[in-house]
């Protein structure tokens, strides 16, 4: 027994050793092959490395608008209101979607089952901008500011380098408190660690008691250099008084509204219910109703943040979709084309390597491994040049693609402290860097393969006279 089983092992170690053995050689080969023919291998080369570049950077791009992006990072199963009609009170605006009150929010978080968070986030009339200064220094910056509650910090998770986040406690009593980011943080005081200290904020003192990593340009919904309460400047957010008289029953108000499901899976349940809690509010009233204009996922919001369209999305979508297979496509078929052209300059090779007992199936495998070998180099040319291209062009690279998208103040200037700020582990997703080249790698092992089969069908006196 001890004999029959030394033997087997001997037999499977005999086994894995031919096999290295065989992998190295094919590997010695392609390589050789490589240095033979260098205008096909550095065409090849170049044709893989522009293709997995092309649809890295359209993804890349892709992935920070729309993906989970710090603090963003509940995007998938985020929906968001920013406009409401209110019909039947004043028949000069009832064809006019206004901004919704935190009244709304309110009443969703009441009703709504699939809901998991809920914030009110003053809109304004754009991007606002509010006088600060360290107390007690005369030096004034005019820094973005986004008034909310305290459920925004439960929806966009920002890391606290120092204090905490304001809470619904400081709503109810209309605290002046703030959290600043990491940077104005540097800027006002030359140090992370100011929760405790004093900021004027359009002249008022606000105590910091928390600061956060900063929130770049790339996350719009989200991102400022400071955030207030909501009732830091409850007039200006509240009511439309000029419009509706202060009716306390109106939902409608200066506020965007985002809401998370508990799941990606039951974000379509929880847009159901929503509509269905704007419906059964309308039933109690009889002089108006109100109707959300859109309740949008995260990539709706940023594709159309103002008049939304699904045909115009959709379109979108396409488009992107055509533009991918392009990239795909049309280097494969050129690819092929090469391909096609080299295997049947190689047709005596194959002749006598067969005349010599060699088969088919080794053929492919050594053919097969040389298209392999050439597209992995392509790739880390690809990641390489990747790299390059959106170092250098990080200030217009998030502008690719953005036909019909309305990204009004998406480069936030925060006295030049909020640019861009595209990282790397933003760019380049392993997974997603992994799932091109291997697709790339699919595509171009389809374009060998073809003119290969072909190619092989003929017999060992073809192949040896095909230079005759």
């Amino acid at each position: 027994m001890k004999k029959t089983n030394t033997t087997t092992k001997q037999a499977e170690e005999s086994e894995k050793q031919q096999t290295k053995t065989m992998i190295k050689q094919t590997l010695r080969q392609a390589w050789t092959m490589m240095k033979q023919h260098r205008l096909f291998t550095g065409i090849y080369i170049a044709g893989t490395a522009l293709s997995v570049t092309m649809i890295m950077i359209t993804f890349a791009v892709l992935y920070i608008k729309f993906g989970p992006i710090y603090p963003e990072e509940n995007r998938d199963r985020m929906l968001v209101m920013t406009h409401i009609y209110c019909r039947g009170l004043n028949p000069r605006y009832d064809n006019h979607a206004f901004h919704c009150s935190p009244k709304l929010a309110e009443l969703i978080k009441e009703n709504a089952t699939h809901l998991e968070n809920i914030t009110s986030v003053f809109f304004g009339y754009g991007n606002i901008k509010a006088a600060v200064s360290a107390s007690g220094s005369n030096k004034k910056r005019y820094l973005p500011l986004k008034c909310t509650d305290g459920d925004f910090w439960k929806i966009f998770k920002f890391r606290f380098i120092d204090g905490n986040p304001f809470t619904a406690d400081d709503i109810k009593r209309e605290a002046r408190v703030a959290v600043i980011s990491r940077s104005i943080a540097m800027a006002l005081f030359s140090t992370e660690k100011v929760a405790g200290r004093s900021i004027d904020i359009k002249g008022v003192k606000h105590e910091v008691v928390g600061v956060v990593e900063d929130a770049t340009s790339v996350t719009p919904e989200c991102a400022a250099a400071l955030w207030c309460p909501l009732t830091s400047d409850k007039e200006s957010y509240y009511n439309m008084s000029d419009i509706y008289n202060n009716e306390k029953d109106i939902l409608t108000g200066n506020c965007y509204i985002y809401a998370t499901a508990k799941s990606a899976r039951s974000r379509e349940r929880l847009k159901k219910e929503i509509a269905e809690t704007v419906e059964r509010y309308n039933a109690d009233k009889k002089r108006f109703t109100h109707e959300i204009q859109y309740i949008k996922t995260y990539p709706e919001q940023v594709y159309m943040p103002e008049y939304y369209s699904d045909d115009a999305f959709k379109r979108f979508i396409k488009e992107i979709l055509v533009a991918v297979v392009a990239f795909l496509l049309i280097p494969a078929l050129n690819l092929g084309n090469m391909i096609f052209t080299r295997i049947d300059n190689r047709l005596p090779e194959f002749g006598v390597r067969k005349a010599y007992g060699a088969t088919n199936r080794s053929i492919v495998t050594q053919v097969l491994s040389e298209n392999m070998l050439l597209t992995l180099i392509g790739g880390i040319a690809a990641f390489a040049l990747s790299i390059a291209i959106t170092s250098a062009a990080d200030e217009w690279i998030l502008f690719l693609y953005d036909s019909g998208i309305s990204f009004e103040g998406f480069l936030l200037d925060i006295d030049r402290l909020g640019s861009a700020d595209i990282s790397a582990r933003m760019l380049f997703n392993h997974k997603l860097f992994v799932a091109t080249l291997m697709l790339c790698m699919l595509i171009n092992i389809i374009s060998a393969l073809i003119p290969l089969a072909l190619t092989l069908r003929h017999n060992i006196v073809y192949s040896l006279n095909k230079r005759k």
